[in-house]
């Protein structure tokens, strides 16, 4: 019996669906429950898959799409939701890391339970992006960029980026994953295992 094929996830306008890679068939889709922006974001994890839209963050069934928990972030805002979750870590907890509307929150991954939130000194209307390294997060957003403590989320240090204006700042560092780079992360480690089954049928 062949191996059925990892699925293509996609979210988009209040959707999220699992396709077939090979053929483009839909397996799946999931109307998220409240109305809002075009956004959705995506980040897979070991059995679920996180996801963000509109000031809200759920967790949805890998396999049938069905959704295990929602968290609504009260008083966050209905912006785009972020993502991130450190791939490296494999003891428990390992949070869920979200960036929306001036915040940064750790949520519990089984319950979706908020541990912590961090509200930025500095207001703006871009995206709240997160990367994730190995003690420390880094969050960008509107012209600034931060290092929080990953426990607790206190704020260790800011850089206002003098003359860079206050537009979406985008974090990046070698090793570290986060709301871009674990997407990225994700990638590479699909080629490898492709080009390690290609090779290994080539040797059969």
């Amino acid at each position: 019996m062949s191996k059925q094929p990892t699925p293509l996830y996609i979210g988009t306008n209040r959707h999220v669906a699992a396709l077939d890679p090979h053929s483009g068939e839909e397996l799946w889709r999931t109307k998220l429950p409240h109305s809002g922006g075009a956004v959705v974001t995506l980040l897979i994890g070991k059995a679920h898959i996180f996801v963000g839209h509109a000031g809200h963050a759920y967790c949805l069934d890998k396999r049938l799409g069905t959704i295990i928990w929602e968290n609504d972030l009260p008083r966050m805002g209905y912006n785009p939701v972020l993502l991130a979750m450190d791939p490296e870590k494999r003891s428990q907890p390992n949070p869920l890391y979200i960036g929306t509307s001036r915040y940064v929150a750790a949520l519990h991954t089984q319950t979706g339970e908020e541990l912590w939130r961090t509200k930025l000194p500095h207001s703006g209307s871009s995206i709240v992006s997160v990367l994730i390294g190995k003690a420390h997060l880094f969050v960008g957003h509107a012209g600034y960029v931060y290092a929080l403590d990953k426990r607790l989320g206190s704020i260790l240090w800011e850089n206002g980026l003098p003359r860079m204006g206050f537009h979406a700042v985008l974090p990046a560092m070698e090793g570290a994953g986060g709301s871009l780079g674990a997407a990225l992360a994700a990638g590479q480690r699909a080629e490898q295992q492709q080009r390690a089954a290609g090779a290994a049928a080539a040797g059969s």
